[in-house]
């Protein structure tokens, strides 16, 4: 019955939304907070729920995460400029980072370019983790200061539950 319940919110994501992009910064071909909050949403059940979920489930959700995350992510990042957002020191670069690094640790060996994302966003998040100078303060405010430190946080959980030093 909660499998099912779980399945009927991810359902939502996969199949109702067509963008996992707030329409007020870009489109579905833009990676940005939403895109970073669904990422680590979606990345966690894939970790979580996997071993339950029928392989037709089990593809879906893949498929939606490689393509609407990972792809997406990595090609936002890959060009020359980066998306904006890659080398700020603010919210976006944690939230951004930190979904697309809990995503790909999620699919592991199932995308082909797992690591490769995970070592890019680590990469960007060490700008946004030495601006946070020794006191830890942010100059976005506390506001900030927590949703950004939540996705960072919730990205450094993972790396540590995939044994990685972060």
């Amino acid at each position: 019955r909660y499998l099912e319940r779980c399945w009927t919110e991810i359902a939502t994501w996969l199949d109702r939304w067509t963008s996992w992009t707030d329409p007020y910064h870009g489109t579905a071909d833009d990676y940005d907070l939403m895109t970073g909050e669904v990422s680590v949403t979606l990345g966690l059940a894939y970790d979580w729920l996997k071993a339950d979920l029928g392989e037709d489930r089990r593809a879906t959700l893949r498929d939606h995460l490689s393509r609407r995350s990972l792809d997406l992510y990595l090609r936002e990042t890959g060009r020359e400029p980066a998306v904006w957002w890659f080398h700020r020191t603010h919210n976006w670069n944690s939230v951004c980072n930190g979904g697309a690094i809990v995503a790909a640790l999620a699919l592991g060996t199932e995308h082909p370019r797992s690591v490769e994302v995970v070592e890019r966003a680590l990469g960007s998040m060490r700008g946004y983790r030495d601006a946070l100078k020794s006191e830890g303060g942010c100059d976005e405010g506390t506001g900030y200061w927590g949703y950004g430190m939540r996705y960072a946080v919730l990205a450094i959980a993972a790396l540590e539950s995939a044994g990685r030093d972060v």
